[in-house]
């Protein structure tokens, strides 16, 4: 299987997306093959890409990579369990990404870990970040979390049902999610309910 392809806006173009055998393939923006590089597990995280070109991704091998734009390996950083969030970073080149050892992370852009906030259950939930720079992400644990820049705890807020998806900021602030029982959430950026939606069946991601 492919995940979710990124593209480079800031320079060139190129095209970058994972794989479920491991491998981060990146592709001219006219088709023709870069490169690609070979993780050491499965990868269901999509990668994010810096504004020095560096490309971020996680993998079922524990850990966050960082690859330069060349294809080559900068560092890794290991995790207590699986990584399938997607990276977020910060305007700062801070690098967000959740685990499942419950732990959603803050690297430098060198690897050193910043911070770390830990939930009540796994996090394949991949954050997003308002122009304030709060964190939001949710975690099996049934709850959505903000979370300011040093990574000390906003509010949380509680859903009926685990949360895989993603949030996305709406222009107005409101934070949207989905959670695993169907059901659509909107809160305001206080961390008060705005409203729901009952979709009843699965849901696992907005755009």
């Amino acid at each position: 299987g492919i995940n979710e392809v990124c593209v480079e806006e800031l320079t060139n173009g190129n095209i970058y997306f994972t794989s479920w055998d491991g491998y981060l393939h990146a592709v001219k923006s006219d088709g023709s093959f870069l490169w690609k590089f070979k993780s050491n597990g499965m990868a269901y995280s999509s990668p994010a890409i810096a504004s020095d070109g560096t490309v971020y991704f996680g993998c079922r091998d524990w850990r966050l990579y960082a690859v330069s734009p060349g294809g080559e390996l900068k560092w890794t950083f290991r995790t207590g369990q699986w990584v399938d969030s997607s990276p977020a970073l910060g305007t700062d080149g801070t690098i967000y990404f959740g685990s499942w050892d419950r732990k959603l992370y803050a690297l430098s852009p060198s690897g050193e870990r910043r911070w770390e906030f830990v939930t009540g259950g796994p996090i394949v939930s991949s954050p997003a970040l308002d122009d304030e720079g709060t964190v939001y992400f949710g975690s099996h644990y049934k709850r959505l979390y903000a979370l300011h820049a040093d990574g000390s705890k906003k509010w949380e807020f509680a859903a009926r049902a685990p949360i895989t998806s993603s949030p996305a900021v709406a222009n107005d602030g409101s934070i949207l999610f989905t959670a695993v029982d169907g059901w659509l959430y909107a809160v305001h950026p206080d961390g008060t309910q705005k409203w729901v939606l009952v979709i009843t069946v699965f849901a696992f991601g907005l755009m």
